[in-house]
């Protein structure tokens, strides 16, 4: 992955700055990690790009074995049609289950998928968290 402009840091800075919740699906974690926007907050990537993360971010909290996260002011996922999963959870928390449902329905997604839900394939690597 190719290292974020400078931009784009300056951006997700000031919505921190701003106390506006940030959320990186799929690689757009690398964009909050390397902003130093995911100090301490957990990070949820693809098991296909955990070794990278860790690679490149050695001290931050990182897993691998669910398909998103929700740490407070900071959301992450693996990507792929987890990114539909962790905005129905969103839909469901801040605006109705009416809602969740219409928003699925239009998708074609029968049932939104949890935080605890496994990402296929994350069997291949193990959660490691770090302190940070």
């Amino acid at each position: 992955m190719d290292p974020v402009d400078r931009d784009t840091i300056a951006f997700a800075k000031r919505a921190d700055a701003a106390r506006i919740p940030l959320i990186g699906l799929c690689t757009d974690s690398f964009i909050l990690a390397e902003a130093g926007l995911m100090t301490k907050h957990e990070t949820c990537v693809s098991w296909l790009h955990y070794k990278e993360f860790r690679e490149r971010f050695p001290d931050l909290a990182v897993r691998s074995d669910r398909i998103f996260n929700l740490d407070r002011q900071r959301g992450s996922c693996a990507g792929g049609s987890s990114a539909a999963d962790i905005a129905a959870v969103l839909v469901l928390r801040y605006i109705s289950r009416e809602a969740e449902r219409n928003a699925l329905e239009v998708l074609q997604i029968e049932k939104a998928r949890s935080a605890g839900d496994i990402q296929p394939g994350a069997l291949c690597t193990m959660t490691m968290k770090t302190s940070a």
